[in-house]
């Protein structure tokens, strides 16, 4: 089918996004500008998120090594709709709905087993044999050897960091099971359709970990990075609500997802630092930085 046209989308640190349409229906093309996602991760996403009925933009083609684009380039279908962040805006899609509906996502995304923590590769993934040692290495050590060299960062960080979500998460660890986790479930990265389904994308930091990380992300967005305070107020209590009514019952207690729930926004905002030191955007450092001190405070 001859391509009509072309049209840029949203691009990022990982791939520059491109929609191509036909005579009869559209694609999005992601041209990737680094080793990442890691070799043969999104086909055997592809076909497990189909195995499994999560929805999901179908995988067309997928290439690690093409001459015009060294990095390889993936082709998705284009599903019609609205992104989430701009339907709730709008006032199409409300964030009580979202979080519902996102939950009952990912619920059936989780249900897709790993082997153990880490990146997935050509499946079924798998690193680390506990969900600690892989957030800590991976999101909290390595990141803040990417920004050692910055003079007013405190050198000890790190083993405050490490003594506190230690404590929190590994008392938990013998009830997680590797699975694979979208991990940053949030609205940017949904569609609300046309016919009012939400279809999560952008599966690209897709990796395999314990369910309580996206759902941790989810909560880490709405209490910092929320733009719509000011027009839908939703205490953490009703996120959680809203979350479960579609996530379903998890055998933790209320008491034990909050102890988990600030190790994982400890964790999260280690792992910014990095990005806004490469942006050079001094303020959102120190915003995250002061988060992080506050993070380490409570109990």
């Amino acid at each position: 089918t001859a391509v009509v046209g072309s049209a840029g989308m949203t691009g990022g640190e990982v791939n520059d996004t491109y929609k191509i349409e036909t005579e009869d229906r559209g694609f999005v093309v992601k041209v990737f500008k680094r080793d990442w996602p890691e070799e043969g991760k999104l086909p055997w996403m592809g076909r497990h998120l189909t195995q499994y009925e999560v929805p999901h933009a179908r995988l067309v083609y997928y290439s690690r090594n093409d001459l015009y684009f060294p990095h390889g380039f993936s082709i998705y279908e284009y599903i019609e709709g609205q992104n989430a962040l701009d339907a709730i805006a709008g006032g199409s899609l409300s964030l009580d709905t979202y979080y519902s509906r996102i939950g009952a996502l990912l619920r059936l995304a989780h249900q897709i087993p790993a082997q153990e923590y880490g990146y997935i590769g050509h499946g079924p993934g798998g690193m680390y044999t506990t969900f600690t040692e892989h957030k800590l290495i991976h999101e909290v050590q390595d990141r803040l050897r990417e920004i050692e060299d910055i003079d007013s960062f405190d050198k000890n960080i790190y083993r405050r960091i490490e003594e506190k979500v230690r404590r929190q998460l590994e008392p938990f660890e013998h009830r997680f099971k590797p699975a694979l986790i979208h991990a940053d479930p949030v609205p940017k990265n949904a569609v609300w359709t046309t016919d009012h389904r939400l279809i999560l994308i952008d599966w690209d930091d897709a990796i395999a970990g314990a369910w309580i990380a996206d759902f941790a992300q989810l909560t880490y967005w709405h209490n910092y990075s929320n733009p719509f305070g000011g027009t839908e107020v939703l205490t953490n209590n009703e996120v959680r609500e809203a979350f479960f009514r579609g996530y379903g019952s998890v055998e933790f207690s209320a008491e034990e997802i909050a102890v988990m729930e600030n190790a994982l926004h400890i964790i999260y905002s280690a792992d910014l630092f990095p990005f806004y030191h490469r942006e050079k955007n001094a303020k959102a450092f120190k915003q995250t930085k002061d988060r992080l001190v506050i993070l380490l405070g409570q109990s």
